[in-house]
């Protein structure tokens, strides 16, 4: 299954797929994934790092990192877009593209979805597909508006799940942007 939005004249893109040769493509455009796995656990390399992807957990990966999927039958939904989608608009520095999903931890960006919240993220999903089904003009806000919610909810159960209630957000803020910078100039040297 792959549903895909495009707007040509802002060069926006916004993907939702299972597939896994779309979520592990190395694209041109910068795309920024959050990968759910709804299957078994699964074993993913981002940068050749080995992690394992719990049932139900959601994975966050940035543009310039290379994933590969080990497994072969796997049940996960993913949603891939580009800066020109989600993060040109005026976004809180928390849920931006350089929010905390992406850039706020100093590992992976790994969160899990309680029975509560796992429904919660069903219907949203469900609510994704309806509107990708939905041609207007105004659809490409009601995608955004969507996946700003996603983005929101996952940056909640991070924080809840991987910051200490004693970290200052002075320390939080100082990952971000250690972690923008180094790949802003991993991103200079490697080219």
């Amino acid at each position: 299954m792959n549903h895909t939005f495009k707007d040509n004249r802002l060069g926006a893109s916004f993907v939702i797929t299972d597939e896994r040769d779309v979520i592990e493509k190395n694209r041109e455009d910068e795309t920024f994934r959050i990968i759910w796995n709804r299957g078994p656990d699964l074993d993913v390399e981002i940068d050749a790092l080995p992690i394992r992807l719990q049932t139900d957990h959601v994975l966050c990966v940035t543009p310039n990192q290379k994933i590969k999927i080990k497994d072969t039958h796997t049940e996960i939904r993913s949603f891939i877009f580009n800066r020109e989608f989600y993060c040109i608009h005026e976004n809180d520095h928390e849920v931006s593209c350089e929010g905390l999903l992406f850039y706020g931890t100093s590992g992976m960006s790994i969160v899990r979805l309680n029975n509560n919240e796992l429904e919660k993220f069903e219907l949203l999903y469900r609510v994704f597909l309806d509107e990708m089904q939905t041609r207007d003009s105004i659809q490409e806000e009601m995608l955004r508006m969507l996946l700003k919610r996603l983005i929101i909810k996952c940056t909640r159960l991070a924080k809840e799940q991987h910051l200490n209630s004693r970290t200052p957000d002075s320390g939080i803020e100082l990952i971000r942007k250690f972690n923008i910078l180094v790949e802003q100039h991993f991103r200079e040297k490697k080219v």
